[in-house]
Formats: C-alpha cells, structure tokens, sequence
C-alpha cells in the first residue's frame, strides 16, 4: 500500500514542518542577541518563546503518533486529509472527526461522507477502523528503581535552571520522560525540566556569544580601525 494510503505522508510533513519552524525560530533568536542584543532583545526572546512552542506542539504530535497503531495513524491522517482537501469544518472539527475515525467510531453515514469527498480514496485498508489498540502490560519498576528515576527528575529539574549545568539537566529530563512514559506514571515534572533546559541552553549561548562580541568591541575601542595582532590572536577591527 503506497505512503499516502497509510497517511505516512500526512504523518511526515506534520513532524517535519514542526521541527523545522522550531529550529529556525531557535536559530533565529539566537542569532538576534547575538548580534544586536541592545536594539533587538525582545525579538530575540520572542523568537525563543515561539520556538519553545513548536518544540511543545512537535512533542504533542510525536506522542500522539507513537500511542497509535499503523492503522489509527493511517485512519487519522485519512480523514484530516479528506475534510482538508474538501475544504470543509475548522480545524477544531477535523480533529473531532479524526479522533472518531481513529477510534472506530464513525457512523456509517459519517464514513460515507467522508469517502465521497474525494472518491479515488477510501479509508485506509479497505475496512473501517477497528478502534483504539490494547495497551500492553504495564510496566512496574522496583522499588530501588523508582526512588532512582525519581531522582534523576528531580535532579534534571533542578539542574535546567544552572546555565552551566543545563545540558544534563536535559540528558536526565528525557530520559527520565521517556522512561515515565513507558511505566505510565506522571511526567511533568521532567517535561518542564526539558523546556526550561532548552531554554536555559539557549539564553547561555546567545549571553555567551553577546559578551564575547561585547570584548571584541572593547579590544578594537582600544586598538583602532584595522588588522591588529594581541596575545597570539588576530582582530579586524572597523
């Protein structure tokens, strides 16, 4: 069955287009502090602020994605696609219908409707959906286990605020997320220590790179227009 049949395509583009606004808005902040922190602060913090919602959307959608069976992802991108394509109901709606079609629990006149919107495709598989997938055995940890990735959340937490400690802040959030999510237990202590480290990475970069700009400019205030050579390294100064 081709990639669109089974809405990989759908699947595909959502995931990609998400990620790559998200590192352009990322690159883009950064880049404004770096280079004119004074007249351009805020923007750049905007731009920071809009990528932390992208990378949040993006992780919404990635989840919903790897909870669905082949055919939940195939039947859900079906029918978004098909009411997209008709040009019909908001996008507050496709989602509703989605989710029913995902589920299993469109009625047959709903079905039909949504198969006469575009006739050359009908629902994925040649059958309708057949409802939400089991859900495996859960998996319990131990009682050492537990009170270790209980740590290692609360460590990340408290390590994403650090500027200098940030990145394992993050190293021990998603792990601690990932692992949360495979035994079912909340996990928004460690989503939180996931943002707030992306953010604390980003804002010690661009600080990082704003103060070193910061002393190339003094260097140059004190040596003059042109190339000069101080302490083994070379400064082009205008």
């Amino acid at each position: 069955m081709a990639d669109g049949e089974r809405g990989k395509g759908y699947w595909i583009t959502q995931i990609s287009v998400l990620g790559g606004f998200g590192v352009v808005s990322l690159a883009t902040g950064i880049f404004l502090w770096t280079t004119d922190f004074d007249n351009h602060a805020g923007d750049g913090f905007m731009a920071l602020l809009v990528s932390i919602l992208f990378f949040a959307v993006l992780y919404r959608v990635t989840r919903m994605y790897r909870a669905m069976s082949e055919d939940q992802r195939a039947a859900y991108a079906w029918a978004i696609t098909q009411m997209h394509a008709a040009g019909v109901g908001s996008d507050r709606d496709m989602m509703a219908v989605a989710a029913r079609a995902r589920a299993g629990t469109l009625e047959p006149d709903e079905l039909r409707a949504l198969e006469t919107m575009r006739p050359g495709h009908p629902c994925p598989g040649g059958a309708h959906p057949q409802g939400q997938a089991r859900p495996g055995p859960r998996q319990y940890d131990t009682p050492r286990q537990a009170t270790a990735w209980t740590a290692a959340t609360i460590t990340g937490f408290v390590l994403s605020f650090l500027p200098v400690l940030a990145l394992i802040g993050f190293v021990l959030s998603a792990a601690s997320f990932r692992h949360l999510g495979r035994t079912l237990q909340p996990r928004r202590l460690a989503l939180a220590g996931i943002l707030i480290s992306i953010v604390m990475i980003a804002a010690t970069i661009a600080l990082l790179a704003y103060f070193a700009a910061l002393g190339n400019a003094s260097i140059c205030a004190d040596l003059g227009p042109g190339v000069h050579l101080s302490n083994g390294h070379e400064y082009t100064c205008e």
